[in-house]
């Protein structure tokens, strides 16, 4: 019986049309995007949804100024976070990812999301940093992740709070809540009457209007309560600690520290080089969440050591070389040495500042001569 043979060009050639098929790359899946309004100024807006697995979102396009924060983790989960500092624009957020990106606001998240590996740890991811810093914008992620989840500590509030953020937005509206936490009814809801109650019998006068071209306290280039400190990021001189950030409207409220503290904390001197300094705060001065330090003429590089983990030392990005850094984490402690390398040779004629903010948002200072200062 006789047999046939596939001649050896043709075997070749079905070999070779195998081989392309096995090298031929999958399709990629298609583009998702997702646009979402930011919230109002000072506010902040938390979205979780479903997103392609595994894939950080791009932000396409965004409203100056606002910080968009979050990712997809494994599973698909997606969480956000829409931050618009004060003075940032409003606008939408457009985000883009392989796969499909779906998401809506949420004011708290599940358990189930806030879990080792949920979709609420993406929000430590910085997608877009706005006019924040680097080190701002990755505390913020972390603070934002510990709020939505129901675990929010002072020092998130204090970091909040020094940044211009107040409340999370209105999850139905994108708005930020209403003094008083009014709200308006959905439509075609009934409404209770109301009941009449008698005039108070001494409402307070309220404040004047700001005239355009007018300031509060803490950004007006003024030193106002006369402590040799001016506004909250110290343009026209030292940061004054009695600003709790640059709309507040008075300088004052800052205390100074007791005299155990000063004793045993302040600003040295000790080595050859007239540009490198020494803060020191001991136990004795009680917790901080958060120390800025000033020395004259200007600090160009710190670093920081405490007993804890989180603190990160760095120089305001607006104004280098201008004595304002900061020290900031999510957990408190009562020591830390911070060296120091000045923008130029001490000044020994003007004392150095130390002030430390405490977990409930109030500022102890320590204003003392550098010593020993040689120079």
């Amino acid at each position: 019986m006789p047999t046939f043979r596939r001649s050896s060009h043709l075997r070749r050639a079905a070999l070779a049309a195998a081989a392309c098929t096995l090298v031929l790359p999958a399709a990629p899946a298609a583009a998702g995007t997702l646009s979402t309004p930011a919230p109002a100024a000072g506010a902040t807006a938390v979205l979780l949804g479903t997103g392609a697995k595994g894939v950080k979102p791009k932000v396409t396009a965004a409203p100056r100024g606002v910080v968009v924060l979050g990712g997809a983790d494994r599973r698909g989960r997606l969480a956000l976070a829409v931050v618009r500092p004060p003075g940032a624009q409003g606008g939408a957020v457009r985000l883009r990812a392989r796969g499909s990106l779906k998401a809506k606001p949420a004011a708290t998240l599940a358990a189930a999301a806030c879990g080792t590996s949920g979709p609420a740890s993406r929000l430590r991811t910085v997608l877009r940093r706005g006019t924040l810093n680097a080190s701002d914008a990755k505390a913020l992620g972390a603070a934002m992740e510990r709020r939505a989840c129901g675990r929010a500590s002072a020092a998130d509030s204090a970091l909040l709070a020094r940044l211009g953020l107040g409340q999370p937005a209105n999850p139905t509206t994108g708005a930020a809540p209403q003094p008083g936490g009014a709200t308006s009814p959905a439509p075609g809801a009934s409404t209770p009457p109301k009941e009449i109650l008698p005039p108070p019998a001494a409402a307070p006068k309220p404040a004047p209007p700001e005239e355009p071209g007018s300031y509060g306290a803490c950004r007006d280039g003024v030193d106002n309560d006369g402590d040799g400190q001016t506004d909250a990021l110290g343009e026209h001189g030292n940061p004054d600690p009695g600003c709790f950030n640059e709309n507040d409207r008075t300088e004052t409220g800052e205390t100074t520290a007791s005299a155990a503290c000063r004793a045993v904390s302040g600003v040295s001197m000790n080595t050859p080089d007239p540009k490198a300094a020494f803060a020191a705060v001991n136990a004795d001065c009680g917790i901080s969440s958060e120390v800025v330090v000033t020395v004259q003429p200007g600090i160009l590089a710190c670093d920081v050591f405490t007993g804890v983990t989180g603190y990160v030392c760095a120089i305001h990005p607006r104004w280098v070389g201008r004595t304002y850094q900061y020290l900031y984490a999510g957990s408190a402690t009562d020591i830390f040495d911070m060296p120091l390398t000045l923008t130029d040779p001490v000044d020994c004629s003007k004392p150095a500042t130390i002030a430390l903010r405490r977990p409930d948002l109030s500022v102890e200072e320590i204003v003392e001569p550098i010593e020993p200062c040689p120079f």
